[in-house]
């Protein structure tokens, strides 16, 4: 199941009500039609632990799915190290991880829920299941970083053409 959202340039200015808003009356709305229950947990319409939907309705209804002002500092940051690809070339969660060192100010840790909000705010291509196989808590993006020397030890590079692998020691 794959979902393209159309880009909001500018989300992480808006004001907490005005993201907040726009996350649940535009964002919400338009996974939901994909069967895609999102939450700052990840997608809840899973194999796996976040398969329980009731949660997500409670969540939803009290507006406590996502983080917002962890989404907005991702989504600052999120040019400064990913670029678009062809293909689906790194997981959410691995993507996650490399963002989290560098979100600006004291928030050093971001779910991948948000995270994932966040690159679909910037218009990035998300896969959360191959076809015909069930949806993913994750999801795979068609992205990759920017600077693939900078990649650290979770996992080798995933593009063919890449000449650069994980060594262990």
């Amino acid at each position: 199941m794959s979902i393209t959202l159309a880009a909001c340039p500018g989300f992480h200015e808006l004001s907490e009500s005005n993201a907040t808003r726009y996350l649940y009356d535009q964002v919400v709305p338009q996974l939901a039609k994909r069967k895609i229950y999102l939450s700052k947990y990840g997608n809840h319409n899973s194999f796996g632990t976040l398969s329980f939907v009731v949660n997500y309705a409670q969540l939803k209804e009290t507006e406590q799915l996502f983080d917002i002002e962890r989404i907005q500092k991702a989504f600052s940051i999120i040019d400064q190290f990913i670029v678009t690809k062809k293909r689906y070339e790194r997981n959410s969660y691995g993507l996650k991880h490399q963002i989290e060192k560098d979100l600006p100010g004291d928030i050093k840790y971001i779910t991948n829920g948000d995270f994932i909000v966040a690159m679909l705010l910037k218009g990035y291509k998300a896969r959360f299941g191959k076809s015909k196989k069930s949806l993913n808590v994750n999801c795979e993006f068609k992205a990759n970083f920017n600077k693939p020397q900078e990649i650290d030890n979770f996992g080798p590079a995933s593009h063919p053409r890449t000449s650069l692998r994980y060594q262990p020691y």
